[in-house]
């Protein structure tokens, strides 16, 4: 009885293992062994799936440690500064501008001949640099950056979206979408200043939301990038505001082509346009069409031979104030029985050139910025409000208008024991100002200088 029993398990097992290779209807039939190995072959290089959680994509997920990884940075800084002038600035004058033109009082007196001081630590940043996953040949990655400038004057000491973008890199290129430095910015060649505004209003420096791809072919790369406005807006009718770029239903439209000498040597160039609607309706209440179409050129190259550095830059901007030029655009013709208006663009040109010398053991720094624009006002005749006797013009703040020159020269030296920075800077600016003539430009001009003397301490993380 007991070899019937072991017998009748062994057939039963026998049966059981058969029962693999059967469908589930039909007879069982065999799999040879060879169609068996490739059976087996193909489940285990079928990609593996989790189970459907029912949640839908636009839900969102979890960051997975094991998939992105995260790495913080930033730093920690203090600055004082004293100015002998009053100046056009944001940020309680953290970043300076110009300096403001004579205003005389009833005894013929300046107002803004006066200096002051302050002291910040706004400045302070702190982001999220983002790595992975890899799809084969391409890689992503992103990063979310801020600090505590705040997005606006009143908001000052709270915190604003500074960065936040991903970017998808093939080796040659890369696909940028999200906020990030507006393509006139070039990460490798801008003034080194120990000031926060880098030569403010001689440098394109605005952080737009953006797409953006880059492909390179060996020594020349070319960049195509689509990009509205957030922050850096531009001025109108009815102050800054995105709306004029929104209401034209064009976006900025970037290219830029650069040639490598080497890894940190360059040249470049790059054109950018930019479409805005001033008004859909005037001030009686008519609907209507009116544009501006407006155009940056600028130039650029940076040269890297150790222990100095140079980087330099030329442009022409019509309408520039969103990237924190002074030129802006003007009312050309008004229509008295509906209020429709025509419009021209204002322009500057200019140039800078920023040296770096780092001696010691690459932890000291000699280095200075100098650079100037100029008005060149409109190449059409602006409409003069006869009110006024000025012509109205939308500019980089209300003294935008009444700018002829900006020049600026700020020699620098920083130390560096990490994690610790030290900078001292002394910025020299000079600017004239007067009234805009019916082309927008300003005949003679009044000089006024400021001198700013920065000190700043970091701490680097």
């Amino acid at each position: 009885m007991k070899r019937i029993s072991v017998l009748c398990i062994i057939l039963l097992f026998s049966f059981a293992l058969r029962a693999e290779d059967c469908p589930e209807e039909g007879p069982c039939v065999p799999l040879p062994p060879q169609q068996c190995q490739i059976r087996d072959r193909a489940i285990w290089e079928q990609p593996v799936c989790p189970a459907p959680s029912g949640r839908p994509i636009s839900y969102g997920r979890l960051l997975e440690g094991a998939v992105v990884e995260v790495k913080p940075y930033g730093y920690v800084k203090w600055e004082v500064w004293w100015d002998t002038r009053q100046n056009q600035g944001f940020r309680e004058q953290q970043v300076q501008a110009f300096p403001k033109p004579q205003r005389c009082d009833k005894f013929g007196q300046d107002i803004n001949d006066r200096g002051n001081w302050h002291m910040t630590a706004i400045e302070t940043r702190i982001g999220m640099a983002l790595y992975g996953p890899t799809w084969g040949d391409v890689k992503t990655d992103g990063l979310i950056e801020t600090d505590f400038r705040g997005p606006i004057e009143a908001g000052t000491a709270t915190l604003r979206l500074r960065h936040a973008f991903g970017r998808l890199n093939w080796g040659s290129g890369s696909f940028i979408f999200g906020q990030w430095w507006h393509p006139l910015f070039i990460l490798r060649c801008f003034p080194h200043t120990v000031a926060f505004g880098i030569g403010i209003p001689l440098e394109p420096q605005a952080r737009d939301p953006q797409l953006r791809l880059t492909q390179r072919w060996d020594w020349f790369e070319l960049i195509f990038a689509l990009a509205s406005q957030r922050e850096f807006a531009s001025n109108g009718p009815n102050g800054l505001s995105t709306e004029y770029i929104r209401n034209s239903a064009t976006p900025n439209i970037h290219l830029q082509t650069r040639a490598y000498f080497n890894e940190n040597s360059l040249i470049g160039a790059a054109a950018d346009y930019k479409r805005l609607v001033p008004r859909i309706v005037t001030n009686k209440c008519v609907s209507v069409h009116e544009v501006i179409n407006s155009f940056i050129f600028e130039a650029f190259g940076a040269v890297m031979c150790p222990p100095w550095s140079l980087r330099t830059k030329v442009f022409y901007a019509q309408n520039g104030n969103d990237q924190l030029f002074f030129s802006g655009f003007g009312v050309r013709t008004i229509d008295p029985k509906t209020d429709k208006r025509t419009y021209s663009n204002t322009t500057q040109v200019g140039a800078w050139l920023d040296f770096s010398y780092l001696f010691g053991c690459d932890d000291k720094e000699l280095g200075f910025f100098v650079g100037g624009g100029k008005n060149i006002g409109s190449r059409h005749r602006l409409f003069v409000d006869p009110k006024t006797d000025l012509p109205i013009i939308f500019a980089f703040t209300d003294l935008g208008p009444e700018i002829d020159y900006i020049v600026r020269f700020a020699p620098r030296f920083v130390y560096k024991k990490d994690p610790i920075r030290f900078g001292a800077e002394l910025d020299f600016s000079r600017g004239s100002f007067g009234c805009p003539d019916c082309f927008g430009r300003i005949k003679n001009g009044v000089p006024v200088n400021n001198i700013r003397i920065l000190l700043a301490l970091y701490y680097m993380f």
